[in-house]
């Protein structure tokens, strides 16, 4: 069908799905099976057969086969032709041998392989479906056609889809169609079967973004069928870090030993008589002098990091990310992060002049009751804040829905990151109740005294760190519209209320396990609120604040100076936090910073390890960062900086012990070769010992770490 080119309801038909109800599990395990993962490109692990090939078409191990076949028929025609005493089962021993560790490569390049199969699945983007009538999460792979997408704006596509239902919908197609806009989309639109793919307004394509609007789509395409899949080339194989490195390194080796080798063969040749276990014995120390299948042991410890980050909700985008967490000298981190999600507590109340603390619950003091009860009558279910309002009113025996019945809402404004307002009958007169941040609030009191109160929540914010107003008015008519200027005007204030969130559990300890990086603290909340904060935080060195105001004018030369003077930073943009990334760097400090709003996204991929923030950001601003912290935790940020220089020291300790043992191979043969040691049987014994240090050696020297747990 030409998706494009017939109706919506064509289309839902022919993919046999009701857009409300959306596929059945088990309709969509049947479609996965018929048509594949949706992926741009199949990894299918290679079977034993042609892994096992590959590994004997390595050179070295090509060169150990081919000379103890030679030598072996060399042996036999002796033996068996000339009738001259030989030794030829040393031939079929090293042949042996050479066959158990081909076989050993094998399997281990295999588990490689497997492992890199297995962080490709951890780093797959989750898309939002309708299944089953219900609305989940279900991994991107997953989606088949017949799937019903709902998408919003910062999400990317997960699939070719057609559009059942838009509003506003505006789609950024560049990647694929290279339009310099974004596209704007409609439902109902219908196009001939030839219509050019920037024009079929009526289609969403996998790997482009939503920029504006929501959708409600049906997927019609998925994986190699899908439009990306189809106009550009399979996506290369996912890249190990230190890979040009690690080829450089190798390179120089590889040199090296020929040219020991070639030194070895001449010596040996003018002191030993026995050619045959003179070149043999020199093609032996070409094998284990050079450390083979480095690769595979790096990927193999690289996975079980990147197993032990997931395993902490942590996404990595890439695995490169895991080293580059290993190097980071510096964090900056969000002030959200810091604190436990979901929870806050309620410290204190101040009515008129009374300062009550909230610690036991609500006092049975004058002025107390009334206060609480317009807070409550304001207060929604599922904001943070209004839970714990209602929480503790509850306590107090103040129950909502008691007080709509003697005053129900009849209106209120579309809430905003300062205020909620609502309207309420009292009788014969209206209340309008407006509740929110004190700085922007008060102002609208004109009947307190907003002085005294202003520093009321001053000293109530250094203590607590958050304080809102409840402010309310009186009035003998109905509003006739339901605007900000209409109804926050003439306003009384009722109280104010502090409380503070708790921080995350071990936050000192866990930020002392990683002594040498330095935090650095992103605060959007007022001032007097970010130091009360940063007195409390052992972990910041030099508490003292640098704002958004002061560092509008900086030039690179003063954020040079800034970011060694100041680990506090209160109402910087994006943009100057991005200042603050680079002043770093260029000072030679490995970045990590988390973010996730919808302007922070450049941020993100300037900062040398980017953490999006799993809770808020959009899927442009994870597609960008190179981890996604799943609960927006800092402690689960250390842990994976933790498990990044747990790693570093991993792979030291994989350079060391390889080089070490090829270097004690190395010198055991030339031993022989020089004649300080019989030659007959030295090859033998060379291919025994690597066979021991590098394939039946039971604990490993790069597992001895994994057997200590961090304290």
């Amino acid at each position: 069908m030409i998706w494009h080119s017939n109706t919506i309801q064509d289309v839902l038909q022919e993919l046999q799905v009701d857009p409300t109800i959306g596929l059945t599990q088990n309709e969509a395990a049947i479609r996965l099976k018929e048509y594949g993962k949706n992926d741009l490109k199949e990894h299918e692990l290679s079977s034993f057969r042609q892994a096992f090939a590959k590994q004997l078409r390595a050179p070295l191990t090509a060169l150990l086969w081919v000379m103890a076949g030679i030598t072996l028929l060399i042996d036999l025609y002796n033996h068996f032709l000339k009738h001259v005493p030989t030794d030829w089962k040393r031939s079929l021993i090293v042949a042996a041998i050479a066959l158990v560790i081909t076989l050993w490569n094998t399997l281990r390049h295999r588990r490689s392989a497997s492992a890199m199969a297995s962080l490709r699945s951890l780093s797959v983007p989750e898309a939002r479906v309708r299944r089953d009538g219900a609305e989940q999460l279900c991994s991107s792979l997953s989606l088949v056609p017949g799937d019903i997408v709902l998408l919003n704006v910062g999400d990317l596509v997960p699939a070719d889809c057609r559009i059942i239902e838009s509003y506003r919908l505006r789609c950024d197609e560049c990647e694929l169609t290279k339009a310099t806009m974004p596209t704007e989309k409609y439902a109902d639109s219908l196009f001939d079967d030839i219509t050019p793919l920037a024009e079929r307004t009526n289609m969403l394509y996998a790997g482009t973004a939503i920029t504006g609007g929501t959708a409600t789509a049906v997927v019609v395409a998925t994986g190699i069928r899908s439009e990306m899949g189809r106009s550009t080339a399979p996506s290369p194989a996912m890249d190990l870090p230190k890979q040009k490195a690690m080829q450089k390194w190798r390179m120089r080796w590889i040199l090296g030993v020929t040219i020991l080798c070639v030194i070895a063969l001449i010596v040996g040749l003018c002191v030993h008589t026995d050619r045959i276990a003179v070149f043999l014995t020199v093609a032996t120390l070409a094998m284990v002098a050079i450390p083979q299948n480095v690769d595979d042991l790096i990927t193999n410890v690289i996975a079980r990091c990147v197993r032990r980050i997931a395993h902490n909700n942590v996404r990595l985008n890439h695995p490169q990310a895991a080293q580059t967490m290993g190097k980071v000298t510096v964090i900056c981190a969000d002030q959200d992060t810091l604190f436990k999600n979901n929870q806050l507590t309620l410290d204190w109340l101040c009515v008129g002049t009374q300062w009550i603390s909230l610690s036991d619950g609500i006092p049975n003091q004058r002025g107390v009751a009334p206060f609480m009860r317009l807070a409550v009558l304001n207060s929604t279910a599922g904001n943070l804040i209004d839970d714990a309002i209602l929480k503790t009113a509850t306590n107090a025996g103040i129950h909502r829905d008691e007080l709509l019945t003697d005053m129900p809402r009849i209106g209120e404004l579309t809430p905003t990151a300062e205020r909620r307002t609502g309207v309420h009958l009292a009788g014969d007169q209206t209340l309008i109740l407006v509740s929110g941040e004190w700085r922007s609030l008060l102002p609208l009191c004109t009947k307190s005294d907003v002085e005294r109160l202003t520093k009321e929540a001053e000293l109530m914010e250094k203590d607590c760190g958050r304080v809102m107003v409840v402010a309310y008015r009186l009035t003998d008519t109905s509003p006739t519209v339901y605007t900000a200027e209409e109804l926050e005007h003439d306003l009384t204030c009722a109280g104010l209320l502090g409380w503070h969130t708790p921080w995350q559990l071990n936050i000192e300890q866990t930020t002392a396990s990683l002594p040498n990086v330095r935090v650095l603290l992103f605060s959007d909340k007022s001032v007097t609120s970010t130091q009360a904060i940063a007195r409390q935080l052992s972990f910041i060195q030099h508490p003292h604040i640098l704002t958004s105001e002061t560092v509008s004018t900086f030039n690179e030369e003063e954020w040079n100076t800034a970011v060694q003077q100041y680990d506090v930073y209160c109402g910087l943009t994006a943009q100057q936090k991005q200042q603050v990334v680079s002043a770093l760097q260029r000072q030679g400090e490995v970045v990590a910073v988390t973010g996730g709003h919808s302007d922070e996204v450049e941020l993100l991929t300037a900062a040398d390890v980017g953490f999006a923030r799993g809770t808020i950001a959009s899927d442009i601003a994870k597609r960008a960062a190179d981890a996604v912290l799943e609960d927006d935790s800092y402690i689960t940020l250390l842990d994976s900086i933790y498990e990044g220089k747990r790693l570093q020291r991993q792979i030291r300790i994989i350079g060391l012990y390889v080089t070490m043992c090829a270097l004690a191979l190395a010198i055991f043969g030339l031993i022989a070769l020089v004649g300080w040691m019989p030659l007959q049987y030295q090859a033998i014994w060379m291919l025994c010992l690597h066979l021991v240090l590098f394939v039946l050696l039971p604990i490993p020297a790069w597992d001895l770490r994994d057997m200590f747990k961090k304290k």
